[in-house]
């Protein structure tokens, strides 16, 4: 069914032989006028009809004979007997051909049907079949060429000559290789080998295509084989439809998405893309990495929270916003701090909608980052430099404190002894040496805030440690019936083993002060998890406990400035010190929660030498 377009119903319509086709099961699916009329009918009327339908039952055997040659792809001439509408027989000569699809199966048969008692001139239907074959081939809108077995231009259409810039008689001279780039001349060779020894009907590809003066071009080709004459000799019709344009926008495409992707998956933000139905279209590495998965574990246009870690009110705060994205079409720019299990995470966010070409939109790009690490390192920073500029003023005025103050020392000591002093005056003269040993403290403790001191590391147990400082204590917690628990896993760590065993003096006794009379403090240690899906944490670091069922501590944000205290004989430089010390040791300690019953702070402590460098 080639060219069947209109121009070509209107040849078939007018030849003076009936053609008739069948499908695979023997059913009419077209018949000209002419072959209706052979047999009495109108076309409609035999359309769908079985082949068998219109023959006498002595003729269906030789009809299935004749259909299984058909299926096995063979042609014939033969002679065949139909009954017509009223009855009566009628002779035919008939050139059967088979149909067949790309893939070889066999797809019906189409018949060219002569009554035989008519004997009407072929010549002139062959005469005429060749005119319209002519009209069609010069005037079509794609590029036909005439090939012989050699593969030689016999014929071209205008259009042919126009897409490979030739003249007629040019085009006439060159053989199909020469505008075959050379590494697909072996595939059309081969193809054009099958169609010849009849192993292939035709052959479809796309080819690039050389231009007579060298530029390349993209072709859509046809290749099919025509037996013509009485010597039944083969030719090769070529179709050509330039698709040159076509491939280079895809190549464009192919390029921008490459270049997008790329951008995307060297990105460090999570970047997801969602449709309208919540599901996930892409999401690149980083956003992967993000929730601890792994691509390949994760369905394709899945909804944006499947298998994710199952976070209260995170997710549906997300749908929130990317619905809010497509209903109002404006990019948002967002700033979070989730709390994730016992962490806070902060993050930088936006959501920004996709348009198609039209300005609609069918999908929101999220783009996530972390700055958790960040965030933290600005606040650290922040701080040290409030308390450099302290510690600096600090230090100054204790060394221009300490030398008068030793002054007054020495001499309120000679003053002592030397003078015949009463009751009262002794009592004085110790108050001053109570206060001036309290001063010479508070200057021990102001420069141990500003940093100036030196760390001696060397390898503890620390769950020893602790249990030395337990010692210190024991008589204190007896008196005010306090249960201390050390729960802490024996490890070794490499540090400064008395400013550490300082850090764990300072948060007891300061729990202990919490407590009235009959409470607990318990110290303890625990596996890190890897449950925080923002956070990778380092094997290498210790963390443990302080924990107390004092009264609780009052403004919480002031707890490591220098100088903030809210007992009556506090210096206030307790926590910062100790925050100091442990910052020095590379750690981090944080106040976790703090309540009438229960207070904990969390010290995070690097175990080896290379952690706390």
């Amino acid at each position: 069914m080639l060219f069947l377009d209109q121009k070509f119903l209107e040849f078939i319509e007018n030849l003076n032989e009936g053609i008739w086709i069948i499908d695979a099961d023997a059913n009419t699916t077209f018949v000209n006028t002419r072959m209706a009329e052979m047999l009495g009918y109108t076309p409609n009327e035999m359309i769908g009809k079985h082949l068998f339908y219109f023959m006498d039952e002595a003729m269906v055997e030789s009809a299935k004979n004749n259909l299984q040659r058909r299926a096995q792809g063979l042609r014939e001439n033969l002679r065949f007997e139909f009954k017509h509408k009223n009855g009566r027989e009628v002779i035919t000569s008939l050139n059967t051909y088979p149909l067949m699809q790309n893939d070889g199966k066999y797809n019906g048969a189409l018949a060219a049907i002569t009554d035989i008692t008519e004997r009407k001139d072929l010549g002139k239907i062959v005469h005429q079949l060749e005119i319209k074959f002519k009209s069609i081939f010069d005037y079509a809108s794609i590029g036909l060429a005439i090939l012989s077995k050699d593969m030689q231009i016999l014929d071209a259409n205008d259009n042919f000559c126009e897409k490979l810039q030739y003249s007629k008689d040019e085009i006439l001279n060159i053989g199909l290789l020469s505008i075959i780039l050379p590494e697909n001349k072996s595939e059309v060779l081969d193809n054009i080998d099958k169609l010849i020894d009849g192993t292939s009907d035709a052959f479809m590809a796309e080819y690039k295509f050389i231009r007579k003066k060298g530029s390349i071009g993209w072709g859509f080709t046809n290749y099919f084989a025509v037996k013509e004459g009485k010597n039944k000799e083969i030719k090769i019709i070529f179709s050509l439809r330039d698709i040159t344009e076509k491939k280079n926008i895809e190549y464009e495409l192919i390029k921008s998405e490459a270049l997008f992707r790329n951008v995307l998956e060297h990105s460090d933000a999570a970047i997801t893309i969602c449709d309208r139905e919540l599901r996930s279209l892409y999401a690149n590495s980083s956003a992967f990495d993000q929730f601890g998965k792994k691509r390949e574990a994760v369905p394709p246009r899945r909804h944006m929270c499947e298998g994710l870690p199952n976070l209260s009110g995170y997710y549906e705060k997300w749908e929130k916003r990317v619905l809010d994205c497509f209903s109002s079409g404006i990019a948002n720019q967002y700033s979070d701090v989730d709390q994730i299990g016992s962490n806070s995470i902060s993050s930088e966010s936006y959501t920004n909608p996709i348009r198609d070409e039209k300005g609609n939109i069918f999908a929101v790009a999220i783009f996530f980052r972390d700055v958790t690490k960040r965030k933290q390192i600005e606040k650290e920073s922040h701080e040290q430099e409030k308390f450099a500029v302290l510690g600096k003023m600090a230090a100054h005025l204790s060394h221009e404190i300490r030398s008068p103050l030793a002054s007054i020392s020495m001499n309120v000591d000679l003053l002592s002894k030397n003078l015949k002093l009463g009751e009262r005056q002794q009592k004085s003269f110790e108050i001053i040496d109570e206060e001036i040993k309290r001063l010479n403290h508070l200057l021990k403790e102001i420069l141990s805030f500003s940093g100036e001191f030196h760390l001696n590391k060397m390898n503890f147990d620390i769950k020893e440690a602790i249990e030395n400082i337990y010692s210190i204590f024991k008589a204190s917690f007896k008196c005010k019936n306090i249960k201390f628990v050390n729960s802490v896993n024996s490890q070794i760590i490499h540090a400064d083993a008395d400013k550490i065993k300082s850090v764990f003096i300072c948060l007891i006794e300061n729990s202990m002060e919490a407590i009235d009379n009959n409470g607990d403090i318990k110290v303890y240690s625990h596996c890190i998890s890897n449950d925080n899906i923002f956070e990778l944490f380092n094997d290498n670091i210790f963390e443990f406990f302080i924990k107390d069922s004092g009264c609780g501590l009052e403004n919480n944000a002031k707890l490591f400035d220098p100088f903030y205290t809210t007992k009556e004989k506090g210096t206030g430089l307790g926590l910062p010190i100790a925050k100091n010390i442990i910052e020095k040791h590379g750690g981090t300690i944080n106040l976790v929660s703090s309540r009438p019953g229960e207070t904990i702070f969390k010290i995070n402590l690097p175990i080896n030498e290379k952690n706390n460098q």
